[in-house]
């Protein structure tokens, strides 16, 4: 067989969700779009028309965006009645299994909203002895198994049935330990390192990290614009191709490497910057950022529109919400908000949620 042409296969399914607004009528919806995802890896702003970016915004997920890197903890710690009560029942902790693959390995989180979710292979979950169900996305013969808890439940405490038998299988049947990525928005007057101070004081190695930052300025650059001759798609896949450096000045591409198009409409923009950070974010430090964006875009008037484009964990249990997430073809799953003064475009992109055949 003499060159295939192999780019003409379809492309895995996905679920690519736009909605169009506008900010005054619809106040909550890009709020809302990010607090269901909870597990955040990667963000992206792109300010056109802009040379200075205001420090608002970089200090958005700069300022107080450290998280923790625990070693080897055991799950039954995360149940105890001590960790519950000072961290999961106080403000929002989001922990999740780190450098573990949610398709060959055993993989846990903790919501946001207070649920412990373990992604078990088949013998992990015979051997732990707690109710679950086979993973969504199993074949017949089921080789993932998912467990929910939910920790701020009123009968999950001590002496409750539920209770001692969550942790009486987390101790005795199957000692469950994983490096975990911890963040903690606290109450207030609590530093949120004492999550980090706790688990030091239980015996487990415990390192801070911070984001990795980095931003750009780019000119003489093609933008298109919000509106009935670019479809939202098109805005995504521009978004795409910008943040790849593709060269998109005019005559410079070529149908040998590339058969993407500028869309109809596109004007010439003198200069736009990038930022972008990588880590571990909370969904309240992005509503943060939105919420510089959102001031921005209402005081500045000579560009097309701001983005802010978020990016999951590949490999976390869940995707958006407590939706299982899907691990047979690809880990998508992030969401893009394109905004002017007045309104706005979403877009959340989603694994598929077909079961394999």
């Amino acid at each position: 067989m003499l060159s295939p042409e192999v780019w003409k296969f379809s492309p895995p399914p996905c679920n690519i969700v736009c909605k169009s607004g506008v900010f005054e009528e619809e106040r909550d919806t890009c709020e809302g779009l990010i607090k269901k995802h909870y597990f955040n890896h990667v963000v992206s702003v792109v300010l056109p028309n802009t040379v200075i970016v205001p420090s608002p915004i970089i200090e958005a997920l700069n300022e107080d965006s450290a998280y923790y890197r625990a070693v080897g903890v055991d799950v039954s710690e995360l149940v105890s009645k001590e960790f519950l009560d000072a961290f999961v029942k106080q403000g929002q902790l989001s922990v999740l299994s780190d450098k573990t693959h949610i398709d060959v390995d055993d993989c846990v989180c903790i919501t946001p909203c207070g649920h412990l979710v373990l992604c078990l292979q088949r013998e992990t979950y015979l051997e732990l002895g707690l109710e679950g169900k086979p993973s969504f996305f199993s074949h017949n013969k089921p080789s993932k198994y998912i467990v929910k808890i939910d920790l701020k439940a009123s009968n999950f405490i001590p002496g409750k049935k539920n209770y001692d038998r969550v942790v009486w299988c987390l101790q005795e049947n199957v000692k469950l330990k994983f490096d975990l990525l911890i963040a903690w928005e606290s109450p207030d007057k609590i530093c949120p390192s004492s999550v980090a101070s706790y688990l030091y004081s239980r015996g487990y190695q415990v390192a801070v990290c911070q984001p990795r930052f980095t931003r750009q300025l780019d000119y003489s650059v093609l933008v298109p614009e919000l509106g009935n001759d670019c479809s939202p798609m098109e805005l995504v896949e521009w978004l795409g191709s910008f943040s790849l450096n593709v060269d998109m000045k005019l005559g410079s591409l070529s149908d040998y490497l590339t058969t993407y198009q500028i869309p109809v409409g596109a004007k010439m923009c003198g200069q736009i910057a990038s930022l972008q950070w990588t880590g571990y974010f909370t969904t309240r430090k992005l509503v943060e950022l939105f919420e510089s964006l959102r001031k921005y875009a209402t005081q500045k008037e000579d560009f097309p529109w701001i983005s802010l484009y978020v990016q999951g964990f590949a490999d976390s249990p869940v995707s958006w919400g407590l939706k299982e997430h899907n691990f047979f073809l690809d880990g998508d799953n992030e969401y893009t908000i394109f905004m002017q003064a007045k309104n706005f475009i979403t877009c959340s992109v989603l694994s598929s949620n077909k079961q394999p055949k």
